[in-house]
């Protein structure tokens, strides 16, 4: 019986998996090919080297986190601003696509500190979903409001998984819940 090639995607996934969970440098064939339980050769069927995996991995990224958001979130017809937000919000709270794991995101934030290429994407990235989210809040808030809601949101995504935002006695899922709220408001 023939075995099956090992997708470039699972190649990909398997790739932010590791970077997410050990960063850029653990991204090597050797340990992705153990980690997949396929041998390496089927790597270099599907890519011409590491920095080509390197490269699908960081357009995969960016792509599952604007452009999937953005058409997942807008495929329902007729929502005001507040119920886009809420949606955008359940949107980008699935940690079930390696794409979209916050500790991906984290990990691509790092390498990017080491390599220009990538802090250009990270910057892309950031400037998309700026521009999405003030659109969003424009739909119920001034201009200037709008502005700084956009910001708090962007940086509270980020902060909540680096710092605990519990405040005294308060769980860090409700602090983060009592923002939400109040960036509805």
């Amino acid at each position: 019986m023939a075995r099956t090639k090992t997708p470039r995607s699972a190649w990909i996934d398997a790739g932010l998996v590791a970077l997410a969970e050990h960063g850029v440098d653990e991204v090597r064939v050797e340990v992705l090919a153990r980690d997949l339980g396929v041998t390496k050769g089927g790597f270099y069927g599907a890519f011409e080297g590491r920095a080509d995996l390197l490269d699908a991995m960081v357009e995969r990224w960016e792509s599952a986190v604007t452009d999937d958001v953005v058409r997942e979130v807008e495929s329902a017809q007729d929502l005001d601003p507040r119920d886009r937000l809420r949606r955008l919000v359940a949107v980008i709270g699935r940690q079930d696509d390696p794409a979209t794991r916050i500790d991906t995101e984290i990990g691509l934030r790092d390498w990017a500190r080491r390599a220009p290429h990538v802090a250009t994407v990270v910057d892309r990235v950031d400037a998309m979903r700026g521009t999405y989210l003030r659109d969003i809040f424009r739909g119920f808030c001034a201009e200037d409001e709008a502005d700084v809601r956009t910001a708090i949101a962007m940086s509270v995504r980020l902060a909540g998984q680096t710092m605990t935002l519990g405040a005294g006695s308060r769980d860090p899922d409700e602090v983060a819940r009592l923002i939400y709220r109040r960036l509805l408001a």
